[in-house]
């Protein structure tokens, strides 16, 4: 998605369009329109709306428009890319959040997985609420995918598959399973503690994707199963002050055990992850209204002192003044006003003014003094 999303108009608004590609003519079968319509069915905050599809089945152009949601801050993947955006801790917190509500609400729908889960596939609105997007219709995304012919992206999205999965590939006809989807959701928290990608820039610069598979699936003799490097996540952690806490690392690695039975399924992963929600708000508007209200509080408190210290100062002038002048006099020249002659029994106040007085005065005077005086 993001900057290479494409877009169209219906209704009035912006939608998302991802175009599926078939060599040959694809029927939509009576399956592929319930599943259609059971995705169009479900809303939730956190689950990207799916519109409808759009067939074209011309001679000449096998092709199936999906439209869906359009969410202008683009795919999860995107953003982590991006190191121009500064990503605070709230930011991460809700958008961790976000994923995991959004998940409990598809594995508890008719849906029951989503089989594709990748940052990617993760889109984020523009008042910074995640979404998840492109579940449903494994059949027909497998087959567009297939004919397309690009290895090396079909290969990049298995980074993402759990080890028994790639075992087993034509497994539930790619719709995989929910203890997939957690192995998932580990590699993406992996992905915005680290934003160097589901394996790090440094591991995939030394080993080539094939290569990173293989060892997933079935390492060398002596060798361990491979996994994303926690370690260095460690020192991005540390030298970017990003806050990373141990029990989110024990989540990731529990996430991506070689064991299905052993990962958590998501109400436990929301139970882990509730330190995260100290103190914040359901989701990140309200948390970033808190922050205003706090800055707007701390900004009047902060002007009423500065207002105090003002008028502190001012009535010092003022008493000094009313030493120095009558109080009728300096009450005028404090307010701008003209001063007219006045006659005091103690004194007489005249106000004049000598042109050239200041040149005169820079002038040296002709008169010397004598030393006799």
């Amino acid at each position: 998605m993001g900057a290479f999303c494409h877009t169209a108009k219906y209704k009035g608004g912006t939608v998302r369009i991802r175009e599926l590609q078939f060599e040959r003519k694809k029927d939509i079968s009576r399956e592929v329109m319930k599943e259609m319509k059971l995705m169009r069915e479900l809303r939730h905050d956190n689950v990207n709306s799916f519109i409808g599809a759009c067939v074209d089945m011309s001679p000449d152009q096998h092709m199936i428009t999906l439209i869906t949601e359009y969410c202008a801050k683009g795919a999860l993947n995107d953003i982590l890319e991006n190191m121009d955006i500064k990503l605070e801790p709230m930011f991460i917190h809700s958008m961790i959040h976000d994923l995991i509500k959004g998940m409990l609400f598809l594995h508890n729908s008719d849906m029951v997985t989503h089989g594709n889960l990748r940052s990617s596939n993760c889109v984020v609105t523009s008042r910074w609420t995640l979404q998840i997007a492109d579940f449903g219709l494994h059949e027909l995304r497998l087959t567009s995918e297939t004919q397309s012919g690009c290895e090396h992206t079909a290969n990049y999205k298995l980074l993402w598959r759990a080890p028994e999965l790639l075992k087993f590939p034509g497994q539930n006809d790619g719709r995989g399973t929910q203890k997939g989807d957690v192995y998932a959701f580990g590699i993406i928290l992996f992905e915005i503690y680290g934003r160097q990608g589901p394996y790090g820039e440094e591991l995939t610069e030394h080993m080539s994707i094939p290569e990173i598979l293989q060892k997933i699936t079935k390492p060398e003799q002596g060798e361990e199963l491979m996994r994303p490097n926690i370690e260095v996540l460690r020192d991005i952690s540390s030298d970017t002050d990003t806050y990373l806490p141990e029990y989110m690392v024990t989540l990731m690695q529990e996430c991506w055990s070689e064991d299905p039975d052993s990962r958590p399924d998501f109400p436990g992963i929301r139970n882990k992850v509730k330190p995260l929600r100290q103190g914040m708000k359901s989701n990140i508007m309200d948390q970033m209204v808190e922050m205003l209200e706090k800055y707007s509080n701390n900004l009047e408190d902060l002007v009423m002192e500065r207002t105090r210290q003002l008028c502190e100062e001012k009535q010092k002038t003022e008493d000094l003044l009313h030493r120095m002048l009558p109080l009728s006099v300096a009450r005028k020249l404090t307010q701008g006003i003209g001063v007219e002659p006045e006659t005091f029994n103690q004194c007489t106040i005249y106000f004049s003014d000598i042109v050239g007085f200041t040149a005169m005065c820079t002038e040296p005077t002709e008169r010397s003094a004598s030393p006799d005086g």
